[in-house]
């Protein structure tokens, strides 16, 4: 089964992150650094993250871009997501 479908198989995979999840994060990232949100979903965080004068690259499976395959062609200094549930374990694996 793909990533594809396992994401439609589990409703978990489907929470879009508010933005006062990553506010705490924010004294942790370097406003020079660029970030990759490699599982956007409905932009939540990139939106939130830009909004804060950060610059975000941004891919999500449900584009085409499998973050367990995919690799972005910009450089990027950190991840900052909240992957789909159900494919949370490959996600750290990687």
């Amino acid at each position: 089964m793909s990533n594809k479908a396992l994401l439609g198989a589990n409703k978990a995979d489907d929470f879009q992150t508010p933005s006062s999840a990553v506010k705490p994060l924010l004294p942790y990232l370097d406003k020079s650094w660029i970030i990759w949100e490699c599982a956007t979903g409905k932009n939540n965080i990139t939106i939130f993250l830009m909004k804060q004068g950060y610059q975000v690259i941004s891919s999500d499976l449900i584009s085409g871009q499998d973050f367990l395959e995919y690799y972005p062609d910009n450089h990027f200094d950190c991840i900052v997501t909240n992957p789909p549930y159900s494919l949370k374990d490959a996600f750290l694996k990687r």
